[in-house]
């Protein structure tokens, strides 16, 4: 798995916004190629999708899995949110916010719902803020908690190489390059991730003191680094990674190559750089997977959670042991017809047991072993037969198709880890008329502490391809724990 941490779309949108700062008027298509003909750059399709298509062929070429795209000026971010749209499996995007511009709140809270990005990205020197300034900056931490998406901070020396080429002033504000400017803010903030670009540029040491203090501070690899060269002490790359490994560790360090123009496309030569890099300081095969994409994998909880390791230690938060209101609900109501039932993610088996009681033919199937074997047992005490298995769901034989699909905390899970593969098992399993029934985290819940959440928007553009929705309603998770009954969505949905 090789995840990109840091590249750049550069949009036909970004190049005209770059012309109107250049002279105050539109641009043309011929007048965006003049500009970009002397540096030997292609002007991007006009159709974001059609751009999107184009890098993803050069991440197949150089094996990478996936890229973060970065909205590189205010207002890119419906080019950015339309590329990732167009390929979901392969791109993510983030939302550059100017904190001092107007609606500037309502904006980035847009993009991170309706628009579907995923991280916040600020330039204090660009936009000549304090990233610790608490009316500033702070409500941007505060959605980003809510939200669970990482702040990207661009601190350090802040160089636009392409605005110079095309004449461009740039009137950053040194005084607010230093990282040190985001211990209080990251103090204050200890659930959000703040990602820290190029080793800090420039400012290694002010980032290492950084890291070692605030364990929510993450750093990454990308560009050339030329600032290396700048020190009195020239550093080596290989230097500067073994000072993030002592100050960070190897799980908040991410790679990155600052990809941005075509026809260059993707900066393979970084990856290269940084493989060496690797070999140089003999880092283990472990280390090496974690900042090439497992890093970033789980701070997007993209990653597949260890939930064995819940169930070894007991930490089961989402258990209960009794079934589900929202299921009894539906079977009493009758809005679950049919006589077989195939349960994704059953845990330990109170749901399966309660609909193998009221006659249905249950296969039901959990990732850990451990659960299963819980639920065999209490099925079995209870005097009722059920087919479970053990196995990946996204990979599995389930067989069917089931007149009854249902799942309580599975959906808000694997849309995050690979939405079209579990489109196409619900497609699998299901026939017209087949219903599903689902429960899911609701993005309207205000604790920082709990599972995935998603907008109802969301829901409707996942499942409504495949299923016509009859019931959605707001209801809660019911656990062992009266404390911990997070907000939810119950979902009742029919195949089409």
């Amino acid at each position: 798995m090789i995840f990109d941490a840091h590249a750049h779309l550069f949009s036909r949108q970004f190049y005209g916004m770059l012309w109107k700062q250049r002279t105050g008027t539109e641009a043309t298509e011929a007048q965006l190629r003049d500009m970009l003909a002397p540096l030997k750059l292609e002007l991007p399709p006009a159709d974001p999708g059609e751009h999107a298509a184009r890098w993803v062929k050069e991440l197949d070429a150089h094996k990478i899995d996936r890229a973060i795209l970065f909205t590189s000026l205010p207002g890119e971010q419906t080019s950015v949110a339309a590329a990732v749209r167009a390929q979901p499996k392969r791109l993510t995007g983030y939302t550059m916010v100017n904190p001092l511009a107007p609606n500037a709140v309502e904006t980035a809270q847009r993009d991170l719902t309706e628009l579907g990005l995923r991280g916040i990205e600020m330039f204090p020197a660009m936009h000549r803020f304090d990233p610790s300034d608490e009316k500033v900056a702070y409500p941007f931490y505060e959605m980003a908690a809510k939200f669970n998406a990482p702040v990207f901070c661009h601190v350090g020396i802040l160089r636009v190489k392409l605005r110079e080429k095309l004449g461009l002033p740039s009137p950053f504000d040194a005084r607010f390059s230093n990282p040190v400017l985001l211990h209080r803010a990251a103090t204050d903030h200890p659930k959000v991730k703040f990602i820290v670009p190029h080793f800090g540029c420039g400012y290694l040491r002010e980032a290492a003191f950084l890291g070692l203090q605030c364990p929510n501070v993450f750093i990454d690899t990308s560009s050339s680094n030329e600032w290396l060269s700048l020190l009195e002490q020239p550093l080596t790359l290989a230097r500067a990674l073994k000072v993030c490994l002592d100050s960070f560790g190897p799980a908040r360090i991410l790679f990155g190559t600052d990809s941005s123009v075509l026809p260059r496309g993707y900066r393979a030569d970084i990856l290269t750089a940084l493989r060496a890099a690797f070999d140089e300081l003999q880092l283990d095969d472990d280390t090496r997977k974690k900042i090439l994409g497992m890093n970033l994998a789980v701070l997007l909880r993209m990653a597949p959670h260890d939930f064995a390791s819940n169930y070894e230690s007991g930490d089961m938060p989402w258990n209960s042991r009794l079934p589900t209101p929202d299921l009894v609900r539906a079977l009493d109501a009758g809005q679950l017809p049919g006589k077989t039932v195939l349960e994704i993610g059953c845990g330990t088996g109170s749901d399966a047991i309660e609909m193998a009681r009221r006659g249905f033919k249950v296969t039901a199937i959990d990732i850990v072993e451990k659960a299963a074997a819980m639920a065999r047992e209490r099925a079995a005490q209870a005097g009722v037969s059920i087919d479970f298995r053990v196995g990946d769901v996204l990979k599995a034989d389930l067989g069917g198709p089931y007149d009854v699909i249902y799942d309580r905390g599975v959906y808000h899970y694997l849309r995050r880890i690979d939405l079209p593969a579990f489109q196409a098992v619900l497609k699998r399993v299901t026939h017209p008329g087949s219903m599903y029934l689902s429960l899911a985290g609701n993005a309207k819940e205000k604790a920082e502490y709990g599972p995935p959440r998603v907008f109802e928007h969301e829901i409707r553009a996942d499942l409504e391809p495949l299923f016509e929705i009859v019931d959605l309603r707001e209801t809660h998770f019911v656990t062992d724990n009266d404390a911990f009954k997070p907000l939810a969505w119950s979902i009742l949905s029919r195949r089409k």
